[in-house]
C-alpha cells in the first residue's frame, strides 16, 4: 500500500526502524496485478489500481456502460485533485513553520472546496451516472472491504476517498503488512520481548489508574501504560446497528484452490440481496497458519456483520453454512478436500468483556490527527482502535496509529 508514496518508509522510521530500504525492495517484488478479484453473480472484475488497466478491464464487462464509467472515474479523479491534502494528513512533527502554514492553507482550501461532497450520497452520485446494479455492486464492494460500508451509506467524498487510495497501489499487496509486522516485531525483540499466544485474562487498576495486567496462567505484567486494540464498535451507543469482522477459518488441498482466486476474492452471489452485508464475503489464503493442518492451505472468509447477530446463534450458524457454500462454489470440485476448522467468535466475547473498561472513553484530541483512536477514564490506559480491514488500511489510519503509538511512547 503505497509503496512508492512514501508510506511504508515513513511508517518504518516512526516505528525505529532503520535501513528498511531491503524491506521495501521485498515488498515491490512481490506486487501482482491484479491482487484482488471481485466475483459477483455473473462477472469476475480484477481490480486494479492502474486508472487505464482498470478502465480496460471493466470495458471487458460493461461494454456498454464504458462512457459512463470513463465519465464517472474522471470526475472522481476532478474531486480527488483539490480533496487530496484532506486525505493524506500531512506530519507536523518534522516541518518547518512556514511549510506547516502552507500545508494548513492548502488543507483549508480543500475543506472548502470539496464541503458539498461531504453531504452528497455517494449511491446518488453512482445513479446519477445511470449505472446499474451490477457496477454499483462492484463499487460497494470495494467501500465494504475499506470501511466497512456500503454506497448507500457513505458521502460522495468517502467514496472519492476510498478510489483514490485504491489508485495509490492501496489494494492489497501480498505480504505487505505481514512483512511489515515482523520488521516491527524483530525491532521489538532487540529492545524487549514479546509474547506469542499469550491471552490477557484481566486489566489490574488500583484507584482508578492502570497498574498492569493478569495472563491466563496466573502470572502478571507490571507497566506504566497500557495500549489497546478493541474494535470501535464495542464503544459505540448504538452497537445494535455496528458491523464486526466475523471470520471463519477453513483448510483446503493445494489443488482445490483455483488458479484465478490468486490471494484475495470479495464475493457477492446476489445483487438482490439485502441486508448487503449478509451476502458479502471476503476470503483470502493464509500463507501461515498455526489452525490449519499439516499438508493444507488455511483460507479465512471474512464477513462484515451486526454485531446482534454474533448473540443469535441461529441466524450466526446460517450465515456460517452460506457462506461455506460460497466457498463449495467458489472450488466445484472440493468434495472433503475442504474443511472447517473454526472462527472468531471467542474473540469476540473476549474483546466484549475487556470493552466494559472502556465505556466512558472519548476520541483522543485533536480528533482531525488520531481518528479512532480513544482515551479511557483509566489513567495511563489508552486504546488504538482495530479498524484495519482485512485487506489493507487507508492511509489515514495507518498514520494516525503510528503516530498515536509514538506519542504514548513520549
Amino acid at each position: 500500500m503505497g509503496l512508492d508514496k512514501g508510506l511504508f518508509p515513513i511508517t518504518f522510521s516512526k516505528a525505529g526502524i532503520n535501513n528498511p530500504e531491503s524491506q521495501i525492495s521485498n515488498l515491490k517484488s512481490q506486487i501482482e496485478a491484479p491482487t484482488l478479484q471481485i466475483v459477483l453473480p455473473e462477472q469476475r472484475i480484477n481490480l486494479y489500481s492502474d486508472r487505464q488497466e482498470l478502465l480496460y478491464e471493466l470495458n471487458r464487462v460493461f461494454p456498454d456502460k464504458i462512457d459512463a464509467i470513463r465519465t464517472f472515474y474522471n470526475k472522481v479523479d476532478e474531486i480527488a485533485e483539490f480533496a487530496r491534502p484532506l486525505f493524506l494528513p500531512s506530519d507536523k512533527d518534522d516541518k518547518g513553520f512556514e511549510r506547516i502554514l502552507r500545508l494548513s492553507k492548502e488543507k483549508m482550501r480543500s475543506v472548502f472546496s470539496s464541503a458539498k461532497y461531504g453531504y452528497e450520497k455517494a449511491s446518488k452520485f453512482l445513479y446519477g451516472y445511470g449505472l446499474d446494479a451490477s457496477f454499483k455492486r462492484f463499487i460497494d464492494m470495494q467501500t465494504l472491504l475499506f470501511s466497512q460500508k456500503t454506497t448507500n451509506e457513505i458521502s460522495l467524498l468517502s467514496l472519492v476517498e476510498i478510489l483514490t487510495f485504491l489508485r495509490m497501489d492501496a489494494v492489497t499487496i501480498r505480504d505487505g503488512f505481514n512483512a511489515i509486522s515482523k520488521a516491527m516485531s524483530d525491532n521489538l525483540i532487540q529492545k524487549g520481548s514479546i509474547r506469542y499466544n499469550t491471552r490477557i485474562k484481566e486489566i489490574i487498576q488500583v484507584n482508578n489508574q492502570f497498574y498492569g495486567i493478569r495472563l491466563d496462567d496466573g502470572s502478571e505484567l507490571e507497566a506504566d501504560y497500557l495500549i489497546l486494540n478493541i474494535p470501535h464498535v464495542y464503544l459505540q451507543k448504538d452497537k445494535g446497528k455496528q458491523r464486526v469482522l466475523y471470520t471463519i477459518y477453513m483448510a483446503a488441498d493445494e489443488d482445490v484452490i483455483p488458479a484465478a482466486m490468486k490471494d484475495n476474492l470479495a464475493m457477492s452471489m446476489d445483487l438482490s440481496r439485502y441486508p448487503l452485508e449478509e451476502n458479502f464475503i471476503f476470503a483470502s489464503i493464509v500463507p501461515d497458519n498455526s489452525r490449519q493442518p499439516e499438508g493444507k492451505r488455511g483460507l479465512k472468509i471474512s464477513m462484515f456483520i451486526g454485531l446482534d447477530i454474533l448473540s443469535d446463534s441461529e441466524r450466526l450458524a446460517a450465515l456460517k453454512e452460506d457462506a461455506i457454500r460460497q466457498i463449495r462454489w467458489l472450488m466445484p470440485f472440493s468434495d472433503e478436500r475442504l474443511s472447517f476448522i473454526g472462527d472468531n467468535l471467542e474473540e469476540h466475547v473476549r474483546q466484549e468483556k475487556f470493552a466494559e473498561l472502556f465505556e466512558l472513553c472519548e476520541p483522543f484530541k485533536p480528533y482531525s490527527l488520531y481518528p479512532n483512536c480513544f482515551k479511557s477514564f483509566l489513567k495511563h490506559c489508552y486504546l488504538i482502535s482495530d479498524v484495519m480491514p482485512p485487506s489493507a488500511g487507508t492511509g489515514r489510519e495507518l498514520f494516525s496509529a503510528v503516530r498515536f503509538a509514538e506519542k504514548m511512547s513520549r
